[in-house]
């Protein structure tokens, strides 16, 4: 039986996890779902400032409330 050292785990699910987003992304452009490249900057920029509205709302909220999986809950 072979030793498998802990380093050696994290590298193969992270080389996993980039094959899966390969995968999905090649799966879109077959299937034609695919945007320009000002689509695609306006997207991340959608979603970077949802994103930071978010965290800035739990963290304005925090005084009175617990902060739980992005659900606020009142003390």
């Amino acid at each position: 039986m072979e030793y498998i050292s802990d380093n050696e785990i994290p590298v193969k699910q992270e080389e996993e996890s980039l094959f899966r987003l390969l995968d999905r992304g090649i799966d879109d452009m077959e299937a034609g779902r695919e945007l320009s490249i000002d689509e695609a900057f306006q997207r991340v920029d959608e979603l970077r400032e949802r994103h930071r509205r978010a965290r800035a709302y739990s963290y304005f909220n925090m005084g009175n409330k617990k902060v739980v999986l992005r659900e606020v809950i009142t003390c």
